[in-house]
This record gives C-alpha cells, structure tokens and sequence, in this order.
C-alpha cells in the first residue's frame, strides 16, 4: 500500500508537487509513444504547465492543466514521448483512482536538447532569450527563466492548498557538459554548485534533488564523463537531500555489450530507452511512497 505524503511538520500534503529539469533525456529525445499509448484526454489527477500557455518572458501567473503527452514541456517542442515525466503521471493517476491516499500531482518540466549548464542554455550567462520551437529553433535563457516558474509555481500552489509538498527535483542532463571546453572548465564546481543552488532556491522548500549518472557512449567517453559525474556527485556532499542515482550498476537493463546499446540506450548510445526512463520513474515512486524494491508499479 502507497505512504501518504507529509511535509516536514508532519501535515498530510493536499497537493505533490514534481519538477524535471535538464536536457533530450529529461524528455526521451525520439523514444516516440505508440498512438494507444499517447494522453489526448487530459487526467484528472495529474496536472502541468502547457507550453502554449505558460511559455512567456512576461508571465506573472502559472496556468496548470490536465496532464497530456502532448505541449506540456515548457522547454522544447517534442511531443507524445516515453519519458520519466509520463511513466510517474501514469502510475500516480493509476494510485489515485485505485483509492491510494494521495493528493493531486502538479509537474513542471523544462528541458531542451544538448544544452548543458557550462556550454548550452541552462549557462547562467546565456544572455535573455524565449523563442519557442523545435530542437535547434528554440533558444531559451532557461536557467533565470526556469526560476521565475518555480517560483510563480510553490507561490500559487500555496495560495490554493494548505500544505503542497515538493516531492523531488530532478535534473536528468548533462551530457553536452561532456565535451572539451566544458568538462576542463575551471570554474565547472563553481557553475554546477550555482546552478542547483538557484534551481532549489527558486522553489522556495526543502526536497530531495535528484541526480542522474552520465552513462553516455560507455565505451567512448570516460575520460570526459568523469569531472561531470564528479560534479554532479559533490551535490551530495554539499547539499542536505540528495539522491545521485546510479545507472550503471542499479539498472538491471545496463550491461557492457557495446552491440547491445549497453542495454539501456536507443542505437545513438546517448538517449534512453523507454524501459530505461520507465526505471527512473520506477525506483523515484517506490522511494516517495515508501514501498519495499521489489513492488511493481502500476500503469
């Protein structure tokens, strides 16, 4: 059975809230849902923020509606993919009209493909820029942008609820830090301590950061993957709640077999299966809802 949800005083939340940040596997970058798999119909017990409705320099209020696979990414336009936000707007839709004790969930999730927090559009010095699209069309300032939403998001949520309770921030990202300029930055601690500073500080309360192992290329790119890892790692050492979730070695879907895109990648070695994001969300429910290992979630 599903653990309610309590925020540091101990109140039962009236309201979940989730926020995934980072790049193309933050959004399963082409791991395009099958057409019976795809949310037309809005749910009733998860909600986001749409792009077309929210996607502004000069917003001053957030506009949540029902959850769809398709416009609810505030970075990119992709739609209908297989992605970490998807996997847990199923399972907890499912939980909620199972009769679980779980409040509403309220998603924000922004990312764009290969932009990095030293080279790309989540660097802080990126200058002010919101032009939406497509991947290589959109150009956005995401970091200084992404803390305005934050924050208009945690100061509605408690003008309506009594008790909304962050439940994770995860960044799921960094793979295009993995590249010569950016992996030998010399202020590379420096940014990355900034960047999740502002993330969390934007949303305003205590709750877990999530980070994800770069696994990318496993045969290739160790020697650069290494100082991102370690980066990304010291979170946990700095910050009070952090999760550095370990790919290789926790996926039961990771191997070594090069031929077998390493069990856990599309053919690119880079993006993330379905069954991979599916993990993720996985292993990140059990966890909130305090459930033992090995219980299935279901969709």
């Amino acid at each position: 059975m599903v653990k309610p949800i309590y925020d540091e005083m101990g109140h039962k939340a009236d309201a979940a809230v989730l926020f995934v940040f980072g790049q193309s596997n933050a959004h399963a970058h082409s791991q395009f849902l099958e057409e019976s798999m795809r949310l037309y119909t809005p749910l009733t017990h998860v909600f986001s923020l749409a792009r077309q409705s929210n996607q502004s320099l000069i917003i001053n209020r957030v506009t949540f509606e029902g959850y769809k696979t398709e416009g609810m990414n505030l970075g990119e336009t992709q739609n209908h993919t297989a992605c970490f936000a998807y996997y847990t707007a199923l399972a907890w839709e499912k939980a909620v009209l199972s009769g679980e004790e779980l409040p509403d969930l309220f998603i924000v999730q922004v990312s764009i493909g290969s932009q990095g927090i030293v080279g790309g559009m989540w660097n802080r010095d990126k200058a002010p820029a919101l032009r939406p699209g497509t991947l290589h069309r959109a150009d956005i300032a995401l970091l200084p942008w992404t803390e305005k939403i934050n924050h208009l998001v945690m100061q509605q949520l408690k003008e309506q609820f009594r008790h909304p309770v962050v439940i994770g921030c995860h960044w799921i990202g960094s793979e295009n830090d993995c590249v010569k300029g950016c992996f030998d930055h010399p202020q590379l601690d420096e940014r990355y301590d900034e960047h999740f500073d502002r993330l969390l500080g934007s949303i305003g309360q205590p709750c877990k950061l999530y980070l994800y192992e770069i696994v990318l290329e496993p045969d290739k790119t160790a020697d650069a993957r290494a100082p991102i890892n370690k980066a990304l790692k010291r979170q946990t050492e700095r910050l009070p709640a952090v999760r550095f979730v370990k790919t290789d070695g926790d996926c039961p879907y990771m191997n070594h077999d090069p031929s077998a895109h390493f069990g856990i990648f599309d053919r690119d070695d880079v993006h993330y299966l379905p069954r991979t994001q599916r993990w993720f969300s996985d292993s990140f429910l059990r966890e909130v809802w305090r459930l033992p290992a090995d219980t299935p979630i279901k969709r």
